[in-house]
């Protein structure tokens, strides 16, 4: 579903409910019912056309490459190194402490690293996730996950793309310290 059309619905139907219920006290239920769905349609466009293109212009400014952009909430990417599944577990868990996740919650048996960013002024938190998958002795598959904790967030003004973007750029110089 359009991005847009989300955050309209989402906008628009609870303020046209109170509208129309505090309405309905002064106008009856058929004037509060025609209010309030008259004021939730214009609240809900005004409040997804500002909060969309507002979401869309910071993720535009993010200094990625365009086809790794995208508007959606939740971001995964996958790299591929050049290192043994130990070497690479243990590099995903340093990245992932020294960008100030917390509650890390590494499962080596699995390849997994769970943890929580911190919270700030744009986004709630985020689910931060890192899977190491060895596909073959020395070449790894580290795929990097992002998303809002919150399964109703539908911004979060580039903050996941951000994450995913800046932990697998952490991860890829190693391989330039490995080279020098």
């Amino acid at each position: 579903m359009n991005l847009y059309l989300k955050v309209f619905l989402a906008m628009s139907v609870p303020f046209a409910a109170m509208t129309g219920f505090i309405m309905a006290k002064d106008a009856g239920v058929t004037g509060g019912v025609a209010t309030g769905i008259a004021a939730g349609a214009a609240f809900g466009a005004v409040a997804s056309a500002l909060l969309v293109t507002l979401h869309n212009q910071a993720i535009a400014r993010l200094p990625f490459p365009a086809e790794d952009k995208s508007n959606s909430v939740k971001q995964l990417k996958s790299i591929f190194v050049d290192w043994d599944y130990d070497t690479a577990f243990t590099r995903c868990a340093q990245v992932i402490s020294d960008y100030g996740c917390r509650q890390i919650q590494p499962d080596p048996g699995h390849g997994t690293i769970i943890s929580k960013s911190k919270m700030d002024l744009f986004a709630a938190l985020q689910a931060i996730g890192m899977r190491v998958i060895e596909h073959e002795p020395g070449h790894c598959e580290i795929q990097i996950v992002s998303r809002p904790k919150m399964p109703t967030t539908l911004l979060d003004y580039g903050r996941n793309l951000k994450n995913v973007e800046e932990l697998a750029r952490r991860l890829r110089q190693y391989d330039d310290n490995d080279e020098a």
